[in-house]
C-alpha cells in the first residue's frame, strides 16, 4: 500500500485552473478540485480508482484522463447523471449537431 507524506506534496491551489476539460460543466458543492485529484492521482500511481463519494465526478474524470479506469457511486441519483456527462467521449459525428 502506498502512502503519501504530508509534506512532500505542495498542496496550495489558489491559483489553479479548476475548470479545464469537463469539470467545467457542472459545479458540485465541497467537491474535490481537480488539481488535487490529478496530483494524488500522479503521485500514488492507481492501476483502477474508486470513487465512493462520485458527486460531480472530479476523480473519475482525472482517471480517464490519466488513462486509469474508473468507477464512482454515490447515493445521489444528480451525481450520476452529471458524472456520466462529464466522462462519456463524444464523437464527431454525435458533436456536429451541437
Amino acid at each position: 500500500s502506498k502512502t503519501i507524506q504530508e509534506n512532500s506534496l505542495d498542496l496550495d491551489f489558489k491559483k489553479s485552473d479548476t475548470r479545464y476539460g469537463p469539470h467545467g460543466i457542472h459545479t458540485w458543492l465541497a467537491a474535490m478540485i481537480p488539481p488535487l485529484a490529478k496530483k494524488l492521482i500522479e503521485k500514488t500511481k492507481p492501476i483502477n480508482l474508486l470513487d465512493p463519494f462520485l458527486g460531480g465526478g472530479t476523480v473519475c474524470v482525472e482517471g480517464i484522463l490519466n488513462k486509469i479506469p474508473s468507477t464512482g457511486v454515490d447515493a445521489n441519483p444528480l451525481s450520476y447523471i452529471i458524472a456520466k456527462t462529464k466522462t462519456t467521449p463524444l464523437t464527431h459525428s454525435k458533436t456536429k449537431d451541437l
